[in-house]
């Protein structure tokens, strides 16, 4: 037989390119990070190729395999999944399969591979008996995916949760006519938009996509359905105008546009607006994203009307105000005057705005505030107290005006914190006239007082005059005994009336005297007097610095005077020692306790209201308590005490 070299030739060629082929397709499986697998299900041989193991880091295994570790590698969350998947292609599943799961990699990760599966041989029964298969890693695509999902999540979080009411629209119609007029040759745009009924024509052409959560609250609706189909009954007159700014701005080829709006919510209620509205980048040319955001200004409005209404009052307040009114920085530099201001300082207003004060003109400012190291040094003091209860700084000064005038002004600085700055504000008050009025008031109190004065010394003096009569009186031969005490007895009496106009004469005020220095000196008066041995009997004044007026003072000295003068003649017979105490306190904020008591014998009968038997001075003791307005008690109990509570 002869060899066909030929033939063989032919046949070897075959299977060197067959191999080279074969080669080349594993090249390019692995280079795409493919790998390949083929399952005989007659004999359960199960092969992969090297590329199956590497690119999950495991080393390659020639020959068959353990199909099984490849199912405990499947991630516990997808293994289920994939088991299904190969019996339902096992089954009944003709043609290609492809399905996705996490496998561990050789480093301890799951990766995701997309796994295709196709049935090549079925037996009679119609159930594969061959499988062959590729797995692809998707694992980058996958996480790019995921990635993708989370951003498009959060920025679908951000649209709908955002406070801000957020618009999605789409104005590619209303650029295909802007299009269409500047064909036309349109170029004055304000001209294009001026009537109503062009405006009416564009707006339907707006497409509403999307609105977030916010619109949905702002509109007052339900749910987002009834404010997307209620679109048209939020606007009105007041937004045509806003519109035809909006289509002015972008057919002039701007891609932004902004402006204060109103719109009316789902109840009637209307909204002052703030409208940004944004062409999405990459979408320049086509207009079919826009971005709309609604901000609601409804209580800044309020507020501003308010702080409107506040200013226009506060500064009626300060322009009709009489007195000058001034507000400075903390370098002395005058931001505001009121017309009071300008008129006492005898300069215009324009003139003295933006000025230091000490270089406007104005003589009205005080020494310590005439030169910038005063304002200085003030604002550093406030700024030191800043946050704690600050008072106003007062100062007085005689300015001279402009006609030659000198003027008393009083100044009342206060500071003014906004925000990090300090303000200074004046308000001066023209008090010329009320110093003078003072001064002149002073004067009169001097002169009444130094008559009072003259009056008490003169009163003073009668008295004496009379005490001296009646010592003159005393002093002839032919005076009895009984006389002689009925007249020293008197003169006491009118003594102590002396001795209050005395104290008050020689006191800086004629409205009560110190009632603990009047009794001792009437005391003293009374111990020379009887000529008492002050050794034997002694008299202690205790007061707590308690002093009566006039109307007070004489009652009170003159009941004193009849007690000490009785203790003084009866309470120490035979040359007996004792005391005599004499107190003045306050009882409460409303009346006063005088006590006057001694250590002697006491009363020898009982006192009441029905005895007649009481002496003149006792029987003084008891209407002068009355003329106070008191309550008189006698206690004779180891000595005589006798307490007379009375208001102040």
């Amino acid at each position: 037989m002869l060899f066909n070299w030929k033939k063989y030739k032919k046949l070897h060629e075959k299977e060197i390119l067959e191999s080279q082929t074969d080669e080349r397709f594993n090249r390019t499986l692995k280079a795409a990070r493919i790998g390949s697998w083929e399952w005989d299900l007659k004999d359960d041989s199960w092969f992969a190729s090297p590329t199956y193991y590497t690119m999950l880091g495991y080393e390659p295994k020639l020959g068959p395999a353990d199909r099984s570790e490849w199912i405990e590698r499947t991630h516990p969350d997808d293994r289920a999944f994939l088991q299904e998947r190969i019996q339902n292609v096992l089954e009944n599943e003709p043609g290609f399969n492809e399905y996705e799961a996490r496998l561990l990699a050789a480093d301890g990760t799951y990766r995701w591979q997309r796994i295709t599966v196709l049935s090549i041989e079925r037996g009679p029964d119609g159930k594969a008996t061959r499988l062959m298969g590729i797995r692809k890693d998707i694992n980058d695509r996958k996480q790019a995916v995921e990635a993708l999902q989370a951003n498009e999540k959060r920025l679908r979080s951000i649209f709908e949760d955002s406070p801000i009411s957020i618009w999605e629209e789409d104005f590619s119609e209303i650029r295909r006519k802007i299009d269409e007029a500047r064909k036309n040759e349109v170029h004055d745009w304000a001209e294009f938009f001026a009537t109503k009924d062009r405006i009416i024509e564009f707006y339907p052409l707006i497409k509403i996509l999307d609105v977030n959560r916010a619109t949905v609250k702002l509109l007052e609706c339900v749910d987002k359905k009834e404010a997307l189909r209620k679109l048209p009954d939020f606007f009105d007159e007041d937004s045509i105008d806003v519109f035809r700014s909006e289509l002015i701005t972008l057919a002039e080829g701007n891609r932004t546009f902004e402006c204060e709006s109103i719109m009316n919510t789902s109840k009637g209620k209307r909204v002052f607006l703030q409208l940004k509205l944004n062409i999405v980048p990459g979408f320049e040319e086509s207009w079919e994203r826009v971005l709309v955001s609604l901000v609601d200004l409804s209580e800044r409005k309020v507020a501003e009307v308010a702080l409107e209404e506040s200013e226009a009052k506060f500064r009626g307040l300060v322009e009709q105000s009489s007195e000058g009114i001034m507000l400075f920085d903390k370098t002395g530099i005058l931001l505001d005057c009121n017309p009071v201001l300008s008129n006492l300082a005898g300069i215009e207003k324009k003139d003295l705005v933006g000025q230091p004060i000490w270089k406007a003109g104005i003589g009205l400012m005080p020494e310590p505030l005439r030169a910038i190291e005063g304002f200085d040094n003030l604002g550093k003091q406030w700024e030191l107290g800043r946050g704690e209860e600050i008072k106003a700084e007062s100062y007085e000064s005689t300015v001279e005006l402009g006609s030659g005038v000198k003027r008393v002004i009083d100044h009342s600085f206060f500071p003014i914190f906004k925000n990090a700055d300090l303000l200074i504000g004046d308000i001066i008050h023209d008090v010329t006239e009320q110093r003078e009025t003072a001064k002149a008031i002073i004067d009169s109190l001097r002169e009444k007082e130094l008559l009072l004065s003259e009056v008490h010394h003169r009163v003073k003096n009668n008295l004496q005059v009379i005490c001296s009569l009646i010592n003159l009186q005393i002093d002839k031969s032919t005076v009895s005994s009984k006389e002689e005490h009925e007249l020293r007895d008197m003169e006491t009496r009118v003594r102590a009336m002396s001795l209050v106009h005395e104290l008050l004469y020689q006191s800086d005020g004629f409205t009560s005297i110190d009632f603990a220095t009047y009794v001792r000196h009437l005391t003293g008066h009374l111990l020379n007097t009887y000529e008492q041995d002050r050794s034997r009997v002694q008299i202690i004044v205790w007061t707590n610095e308690v002093s009566l007026s006039i109307e007070k003072a004489i009652p009170c000295g003159l009941i004193i005077n009849e007690l000490v003068v009785n203790a003084l003649k009866h309470a120490f017979p035979d040359g007996r020692t004792g005391e005599i105490r004499i107190e003045l306190n306050k009882a409460d904020d409303q009346s006063a306790v005088l006590i006057v008591r001694d250590n002697g014998i006491g009363l020898s009968k009982k006192l009441d209201n029905t005895d007649g038997h009481h002496g003149i001075g006792i029987m003084l003791v008891e209407n002068l308590a009355m003329q106070l307005h008191g309550a008189c008690e006698f206690i004779s109990d180891g000595g005589l005490l006798v307490r007379v509570v009375f208001p102040t």
